[in-house]
This record gives structure tokens, C-alpha cells and sequence, in this order.
């Protein structure tokens, strides 16, 4: 039952105490006519018969309020904790996306530097040089790989099935990767990488 759903109970509710509270003096005053009484025992018998009446009523009434209370109670808490899920998982996302794209620079600073690696990696993927492209890139080129290697773990934290903040995230790093770098060069690393790893091929690829 949703928030509004228990407002309009509630206000529901009133109504139909209001009228209630208005009902039995009206028979009683229908039944037994409207005055003062001259005798003490007909003013006990009065409030005996309002008390029998309304002691239930009003006992029902509060049921129903404590009731409604718990359940807009449990509705905030509900609220409160998907708010507080939202955050985290926002946050999460935040620290993984801040951390791919500060990779994804050091490797174009990178590349800029050493503006004949792609070609090299290229000719070694071409002649299947699989041990010189693995001394390559984990030995010559450690700075690379370490930064190569950071920039897929994000990639992989963003990578969760069903959830479509972390897919776009995801998606965002690969663009911001392929502008930065270029579509050619990161199918060359991904390549390349892929040559030297257990995981399979198309590490970074996978996500366009």
C-alpha cells in the first residue's frame, strides 16, 4: 500500500468517525426525545449507553490509526533505504568512473610519449610474436600495462548484469577511451593484452 493510498484511507477514516460520532445521539434523541432529566439514575443510564457506544468505536479507530501509523512508518523506511542504496551505488560508480578515465589519460599521455608502440604491437600481433609482444608490454612497457591492466579492472567492477547505472557507466569509460585514444589503438592494446592474458580476448572491446 503506497503513501498516498494510506493518506487517503486515513482521511477516508475521519470522515466515517465523524459520522459515527454523530449517529447515536441522534437515535437516542429519536428514540427517547431531547431534554434534561430530572433523575440521577436516567443521566447514569446516559452515559452508560455513550460509553457502551463509543468506547468500541473509538477502540477500533485507534487500531486502525496505530495500524496506519506502522505502515507509513515501514513506507519511509523503505524509502530511506532505497535512497540509501541509491547513494552508495552512486558513489561506487563515481569512484570507478573517476578511476578508469584518470587511466585512460595516463595511457594517451603515454602513447604520446612512445608515438611508434602501436606500430610495433601491430607488426608483433602480424608475425605472431607472441613472447617478444609479452616482453614488450610487461617488461619494456610496465607503465603501460600496469595502467592497461587498472583501466579493465574499473571496467569489469562496472560490468554488473541487471543494472543499467553500472552498464552505462561502463559504456560511458569505453567512449571516453575510444575519443581519447582512438578506435584503432584501443584495438591494438586490447589485442595485445589479450595475447598475454588468461581472462580471453577483447577486454576493453567487450564493453562497446
Amino acid at each position: 500500500m503506497s503513501k498516498v493510498d494510506l493518506k487517503d484511507m486515513a482521511a477516508l477514516l475521519v470522515v466515517i468517525l465523524a459520522i459515527s460520532l454523530f449517529i447515536p445521539p441522534i437515535f437516542f434523541i429519536w428514540q427517547f426525545g431531547f431534554g434534561l432529566f430530572p433523575k440521577v439514575e436516567q443521566w447514569a443510564n446516559l452515559g452508560s449507553f455513550f460509553s457502551g457506544v463509543y468506547a468500541p468505536l473509538i477502540g477500533i479507530f485507534t487500531l486502525i490509526v496505530l495500524f496506519i501509523q506502522v505502515r507509513l512508518l515501514k513506507n519511509q523506511t523503505e524509502i530511506q533505504d532505497l535512497q540509501a542504496a541509491e547513494s552508495i551505488t552512486n558513489k561506487r560508480i563515481a569512484t570507478c568512473k573517476t578511476e578508469a578515465e584518470l587511466y585512460i589519460y595516463k595511457i594517451e599521455a603515454y602513447l604520446k610519449e612512445n608515438e611508434d608502440l602501436v606500430n610495433t604491437l601491430n607488426n608483433a600481433i602480424d608475425i605472431k610474436c607472441y613472447h617478444d609482444l609479452e616482453v614488450l608490454i610487461t617488461k619494456t612497457h610496465s607503465q603501460l600495462y600496469a595502467s592497461y591492466m587498472q583501466l579493465v579492472f574499473n571496467l569489469q567492477k562496472l560490468r554488473i548484469e541487471g543494472e543499467p547505472l553500472y552498464k552505462e557507466a561502463s559504456q560511458s569509460c569505453v567512449y571516453c577511451a575510444i575519443a581519447s585514444l582512438g578506435i584503432k589503438n584501443v584495438d591494438t592494446l586490447d589485442l595485445a593484452m589479450a595475447f598475454i592474458q588468461t581472462e580471453g580476448l577483447g577486454l576493453i572491446s567487450d564493453n562497446k
